[in-house]
C-alpha cells in the first residue's frame, strides 16, 4: 500500500521520425518495418503519409492523456507530466542499432527524468 509508481508517458513519435529521417542508414533500418504505421516510407510527405503520422501522433497523445488521469486517481503513483513526450531528443538518443530505442545517452536522458520526477518533493501535474 505505500508502494510508489513512476509512470513515463510515451515518446513523441513524429519526433522520432523527424529527427531519424535525415539519417540513411536509419531509413534503411526502418525499411525492415519498425513502427511501419510512423517509420514506413520515411520520406514520403503525401497527403496520405501525412494522415498516417497524424493517426499515430494523436494515438500517442491519448495515451498519454490517459495514464496522466488514471495516475491522478492514486496518491502513490507519480505521472511525468509529459516530461518523456516533451523530451527534445536528437539523433545521439538514439540507438544506432534500430534508430527507434534510445541509445545509452538517450537512456541517460530518461533516467534523469525518471529521477527528477520521483524524487519531487510534489507530483508534477
Amino acid at each position: 500500500p505505500k508502494t510508489q509508481v513512476y509512470v513515463s508517458s510515451v515518446p513523441d513519435l513524429k519526433r522520432l521520425w523527424s529527427q531519424g529521417r535525415g539519417n540513411a542508414l536509419g531509413k534503411q533500418i526502418w525499411k525492415l518495418g519498425i513502427c511501419p504505421s510512423m517509420l514506413g516510407d520515411a520520406d514520403s510527405l503525401t497527403s496520405a503519409a501525412t494522415l498516417r503520422r497524424d493517426r499515430v501522433q494523436d494515438r500517442v497523445e491519448a495515451y498519454n492523456q490517459v495514464l496522466r488521469e488514471v495516475c491522478a486517481k492514486d496518491r502513490h503513483c507519480r505521472f511525468d507530466g509529459n516530461a518523456v513526450f516533451d523530451y527534445r531528443f536528437g539523433t545521439d538518443q538514439l540507438s544506432h542499432w534500430d534508430w527507434f530505442h534510445p541509445s545509452t545517452d538517450g537512456q541517460a536522458r530518461l533516467a534523469e527524468i525518471a529521477y527528477r520526477t520521483v524524487t519531487a518533493r510534489k507530483p508534477v501535474t
